[in-house]
């Protein structure tokens, strides 16, 4: 786990404190005062008030305020001054009085953060059973820390390199935060995605989620935060091998706010130092950010790095004791033992929560098998309605699929008609009479081979929904070389599949999609052009096909102030429409874009035109 990954350990820091924020005047008013001064950052009054607090008899004859002292005071010692005995001491008195109030709210939420502390000092084991026992419950119940559980088991898959289960929770996270429109807590699970992006180097995605969050930081004016984020930004450009923009965000973070800085954000800075040679400036970074958290991954993080600047300073003795240290705190935070029993717990707790699942549907199959043979007359009549309604429904999408039908052959009547009109097979016959008048006989047969191909296939396509790519792009071949028939041999084209996407012959899009893009540059973007050129850049984007179409004519923008306004492009508009159609029937948004392509100097170097539609099975078509 990397230094940065500490975003995980303190947006817990507002949240948790306010998780127990329950309806009642009373108990929200002894905290008044309490609240301000945390706030402000100022960490020993705040401290001195809870003190205070716990003095008084008044507080203790509500239980929830006194529950929720102790709340405050047990997440004091563990996220603002860590003090691992303290945090012992407050969970041992808040569960204990969580027992003798009987409330199972309180109860679960000292063991929840009993639990995320032995997390943070390396038990796993432990903090995993704890979240195990009481997930169960407080997803039930919502409790109001309940996304702050999820966050937990975020953390520790992020841990346990099981990225996907670690986004599914902090996916649950964030939907509850802004279901209750608590940004700040939105802010701070967005980071954490982008954490796990930066983890697997999808960094766009990281970037996007971290500017997201830092969105928010600002609105709210949240200093530490605002810190937090700078740092994964600049992170996110370091892992992009954008070294100036990585230095200028940490920059940033580093003055915004010297009060807030963060031992993640001194160790990735150092990280860029030690890259700089900036070797006596990194140490001092690394010591103050081991002195800062006593996290123990945040600790290892250091220490690596540490390493690093011994030997670049060619002082191979420290470094060696810093190796060593290393290798002890590695041991003791997650060796193979223990990686294998947290996935044994994990495995068997999922098993668990199956069985129950198929328990709790039998018991309720039971259950429904007694109330039916107790009310026949309802059973008969309810299934009398369920056939009535059944009928209708069936009525119903048959008429809507009748409709859809109707459509989807009218748009193939007219893609048909895009595509292979009469102007276009007048042409192309009248380019073979020609060439066969003249004598060219071997380029009318390879005219007329052209042309063939390109009719059945055309033909055949009017039929389905759907194309392999592959043979989908066989076809643009052969009509862009029967093209350069035509246009004996002056025309230029280049046809780039990336390697992930040309291999996997299992890719299916919307038949006859691409070559109406391919006939409208040839129509009107090169249109007079000396030594016309078209390429086609076709690549995966997150699961989506991204397939770009560029041509060196005069313009998009120059090619609409010409247009003839009597004269429109069938083949854009049939294209549009069938978007349209696809977009409803896949319930997906599908992008089709025209923009003039510049240069550096933004000078006008033809026309880009950009298709993006989804990776999917023939059955989704």
């Amino acid at each position: 786990m990397t230094a940065y990954a500490h975003t995980f350990l303190r947006p817990l820091l507002l949240a948790l404190l306010l998780c127990c924020s329950f309806k009642g005047i009373g108990q929200e008013n002894y905290f008044i005062k309490a609240d301000s001064l945390e706030k402000a950052g100022l960490h020993n009054a705040f401290l001195k008030e809870l003190y205070s607090l716990e003095q008084e008899d008044q507080i203790k004859s509500d239980p929830k305020s006194h529950l929720k002292l102790y709340v405050k005071l047990m997440e004091y010692y563990r996220l603002i001054e860590f003090n691992q005995d303290s945090v012992i001491k407050y969970y041992k008195i808040g569960n204990q009085l969580a027992l003798d109030y009987h409330n199972q709210e309180y109860l679960y939420n000292f063991d929840f953060m009993w639990g995320t502390f032995l997390m943070n000092t390396g038990n796993y084991k432990d903090g995993l059973l704890i979240f195990q026992k009481i997930c169960p419950v407080v997803e039930q119940k919502n409790y109001p820390y309940l996304p702050h559980l999820y966050d937990s088991y975020a953390r520790l898959f992020y841990i346990l390199k099981d990225y996907d289960k670690a986004y599914n929770y902090l996916k649950k996270e964030a939907t509850i935060f802004k279901k209750l429109g608590n940004l700040a807590n939105t802010s701070a699970t967005y980071n954490n995605i982008g954490v796990l992006y930066i983890s697997q180097n999808i960094l766009d995605s990281a970037l996007v989620y971290h500017e997201l969050a830092q969105k928010i930081n600002f609105q709210l004016n949240d200093s530490i935060n605002i810190v937090r984020s700078y740092n994964n930004i600049g992170r996110a450009f370091y892992k992009s091998d954008q070294f100036d923009k990585a230095d200028s965000i940490f920059q940033l973070a580093l003055r915004y706010d010297p009060k807030r800085l963060n031992a993640g954000l001194l160790v990735n800075y150092a990280n860029l130092l030690i890259d700089q040679n900036e070797f006596e400036e990194a140490e001092q970074f690394l010591l103050n950010a081991i002195d800062r958290n006593p996290i123990k991954h945040t600790q290892k993080s250091a220490i690596a790095e540490l390493i690093r600047v011994k030997k670049g300073q060619k002082n191979y003795r420290e470094a060696l004791q810093y190796s060593e240290e290393l290798r002890l705190l590695s041991e003791e935070l997650l060796d193979e033992t223990k990686i294998k029993e947290l996935e044994r717990l994990t495995v068997e707790y999922e098993t668990t929560q199956k069985e129950q699942e198929i328990s709790n549907l039998q018991e309720l199959t039971k259950n429904q098998q007694a109330l039916l043979s107790k009310n026949r007359l309802l059973v008969i009549v309810s299934a009398a309605l369920m056939v009535l309604i059944g009928l209708l429904l069936v009525l119903y999408f048959k008429n809507k699929n009748f409709q859809t039908k109707v459509e989807k052959m009218t748009m193939e009547q007219k893609l048909l008609h895009s595509k292979m009109n009469p102007h276009f097979i007048f042409n192309s016959l009248s380019n073979i009479q020609a060439n066969i008048l003249q004598d060219q006989k071997e380029v009318a047969v390879k005219y007329l081979v052209k042309f063939s191909k390109l009719l059945r296939y055309n033909l055949e396509q009017s039929k389905q929904d759907n194309a392999v790519l592959g043979d989908e792009l066989k076809s643009i071949k052969d009509y862009l070389d029967m093209q350069n028939l035509r246009l004996n041999g002056a025309l230029v084209y280049t046809i780039n599949v990336e390697e992930e996407v040309e291999n996997d012959g299992d890719i299916y899009i919307p038949g006859m999609m691409i070559q109406p893009i391919v006939e409208n540059a040839l129509e009107h973007g090169l249109e007079g052009v000396e030594n016309p050129y078209i390429q086609i850049d076709i690549e995966d984007k997150d699961d989506h096909l991204k397939i770009c179409v560029m041509d060196n004519g005069v313009g998009f923008s120059q090619t609409q102030n010409k247009k003839n306004p009597n004269k429109t492009s069938h083949a854009s508009n049939i294209l549009k429409r069938r978007l349209e159609i696809l977009s409803k029937k896949l319930n997906l948004e599908l992008f089709y874009h025209i923009e003039d392509n510049l240069d550096k100097n933004n000078r006008i170097i033809g026309t880009i035109a950009t298709l993006a539609i989804p990776i999917t099975t023939p059955q989704h078509y």
